[in-house]
């Protein structure tokens, strides 16, 4: 990513093993989660192969460290500030970034999924430096 591009995050503060599945799960090849936010697979790019998705029981520490192994550190003062509004940043256990996409769809809130809105950050990392230029 680099320091302009737009992430989209949903949060929840009851999201189980199950429940994860159940969003996720293919119907005729659409998930839950993206009919339920009418997320269109043919005018929206949305790559559920890139999902960043943090747990609060999965993590080591917080939940505010899991999202700064992954995004800049200013990222969580965003989010958790966002928060404020809708919820105590204590009580998620559940977050789910979309990098490279902005979501624009009417739905909010479905099923204890929450959409939180649309971001900008950086990766902690440039990942670029790994690759050594060939492709």
């Amino acid at each position: 990513m680099t320091m302009d591009d737009k992430v989209a995050i949903w949060i929840s503060e009851t999201m189980t093993d199950g429940s994860m599945r159940e969003w996720f799960a293919l119907k005729g090849n659409v998930s839950k989660f993206r009919l339920d936010f009418d997320i269109d697979a043919q005018t929206d790019f949305f790559d559920e192969d890139h999902l960043v998705i943090l747990r609060h029981e999965l993590a080591d520490n917080t939940l505010e460290a899991a999202v700064s192994d992954y995004f800049d550190h200013a990222f969580w003062s965003r989010i958790s500030s966002r928060l404020k509004k809708k919820m105590p940043a204590s009580k998620v256990n559940f977050l789910l970034a979309a990098p490279g996409f902005s979501y624009s769809g009417k739905v909010k809130d479905t099923g204890g999924l929450v959409f939180l809105g649309n971001f900008t950050c950086a990766e902690k990392e440039d990942v670029a430096k790994y690759f050594d230029g060939t492709f």
